[in-house]
């Protein structure tokens, strides 16, 4: 074959029969590219070849012998376009098709809600512990001193221009105002432009809002999951725990045994330093044998000498299984001391949405170096997500998904993160309809004894939202496009 750029193209006759207009698309690149032929080029068996460019392989070609018409005779008469191809070609994109312009951002529609935590779900009848520690500006409130499910929750449904939504949430007590100056800027963005491993969004704790969305649209335009797009399943299900906050003396026993009746083996406790915890755990063991315990003080337990004497005690009653963030995350010494002398596993919270706390990804390379955990609880978007768990898998150190006890959406995007996490272990913080009075999923995330299974509602998170419960907890909302 000469090459065109030596003066002219050769002329070829096709071997398969083409009658009236055909162009052949290159599936992959879209429009014009590829080889284009059209009637009056295959009426006179012309096709011009760009520099480069290849026909598609389902096309035989040979050279024409000089003398041949340039037209041979049909031997059918003149109908509808017949192709005799060795393998099927590529669909033809409808008329005015663009595929930037069907993968680009059309509008944000979020809805603002306020879902509160089921009556005695939290702690005893009566007991008001807040346990919310970052502080709220909109209340001028320092930390600890309001309630989790008092602060609204965000959901973020994103739409694309061909029709697919991608979902979306925050994490409690979110900036209105910073939202909508990153949905401004993101509008009208093709998202297979966009990088998925860093979004160009600036390191704010609403940064994993959009990133899911943006991430399970994503997915759907490839129709494939998240679990998929995040490497591919390395489990079949997910271990969970059940989870209690403060509790009066007498009262816990009987709750960790309802726990366990619905097939759970470990509780998760909240527990400040003047929490009864030694009798807390004596109540476990008589009224839920079997049942372990995960202890998270939320760095509230002050002093190696006091989590020493604490720790002493628990070991003697023998049902903790983890010791989550005892001491201010800085005493990373006292922190290795404390696996030094204890034989209950201790375990660092690396939770990277607690940006005003200085918790940054390389937080877990510093624990590895001083020796200071046993384990990890991960909080973090799908990509930060990914590395955490490829360093923890690296070093052989076991984790799990942490959660602020969040609504379906970003549950359903913790199950998919730890279906592909081989580091995640250990019961991870997904309570389902466990807490809250409603997880605003038109079919809630399946848990049975213990375990979680991946959604399976669709491609991306698989999960789709429920309107009347949206409508029902909603508190105001917005759009931008």
């Amino acid at each position: 074959m000469s090459d065109p750029a030596e003066g002219g193209h050769p002329q070829y006759q096709i071997t398969c029969r083409i009658v009236d207009t055909l162009t052949f698309h290159n599936s992959r690149k879209g429009i014009r590219s590829g080889v284009s032929s059209t009637l009056k080029m295959v009426q006179t068996n012309n096709i011009r070849r760009s520099p480069g460019a290849a026909l598609p392989s389902c096309i035989s070609l040979k050279k024409r012998s000089s003398g041949e018409p340039s037209t041979p005779p049909l031997p059918f008469p003149r109908k509808k376009s017949v192709i005799k191809t060795k393998y099927p070609l590529p669909s033809i994109p409808p008329p005015g098709y663009n595929r930037k312009i069907m993968s680009r951002i059309r509008k944000f529609v979020f809805t603002e809600v306020i879902v509160p935590a089921k009556s005695g779900a939290v702690n005893s009848e009566g007991v008001y512990k807040p346990l919310h520690m970052l502080p709220v500006a909109a209340r001028a409130a320092d930390t600890w001193s309001v309630q989790f499910d008092e602060l609204p929750k965000l959901i973020l449904e994103m739409h694309l221009e061909n029709g697919i939504i991608g979902l979306g949430e925050f994490y409690r007590d979110h900036n209105p105002q910073l939202v909508q100056g990153i949905a401004e800027s993101l509008a009208g963005r093709d998202i297979l432009e966009i990088p998925l491993q860093k979004l160009p969004i600036g390191l704010y704790r609403e940064y994993d809002g959009f990133e899911c969305a943006v991430w399970d649209a994503y997915a759907k335009l490839k129709a494939m999951s998240l679990t998929d797009l995040l490497g591919g399943a390395v489990r079949s299900k997910i271990k969970v725990g059940s989870w209690s906050s403060y509790r009066r003396p007498g009262e816990l026993g009987p709750a960790a045994a309802a726990f366990q009746e619905q097939g759970y083996d470990c509780i998760k406790l909240k527990a400040a330093l003047d929490d009864p915890v030694v009798p807390w755990a004596e109540e476990v063991l008589r009224n839920a044998p079997g049942m372990s315990i995960i202890y998270d003080p939320n760095q509230r337990w002050e002093n190696l000498g006091e989590v020493k004497y604490i720790l002493r005690s628990l070991e003697r009653v023998g049902n903790v299984m983890i010791l989550e963030d005892p001491l201010p995350l800085w005493m990373l010494d006292d922190y290795r001391r404390l696996r030094e002398q204890s034989s209950i596993r201790i375990v660092r919270h690396i939770s990277l949405p607690y940006i005003n706390q200085g918790q940054r990804s390389h937080d877990i390379i510093s624990c590895i170096r001083h020796g200071s955990a046993d384990g990890f609880n991960f909080n973090a978007g799908l990509h930060k997500f990914r590395i955490l768990d490829s360093i923890a898998s690296t070093a052989g150190m076991y984790s799990w998904h942490g959660s602020e006890i969040d609504l379906g959406i970003l549950e359903a995007m913790y199950v998919h993160q730890v279906h592909a996490a081989a580091s995640c272990i250990w019961p991870s913080d997904i309570f389902g309809r466990l807490i809250r009075s409603h997880d605003l999923l038109k079919t809630p995330i399946r848990i049975e004894n213990s375990y979680a299974y991946p959604p399976s509602a669709g491609h991306g998170l698989g999960v789709e939202l429920d309107p009347e419960a949206l409508e029902r907890y909603r508190r105001s909302g917005f759009e931008v496009s």
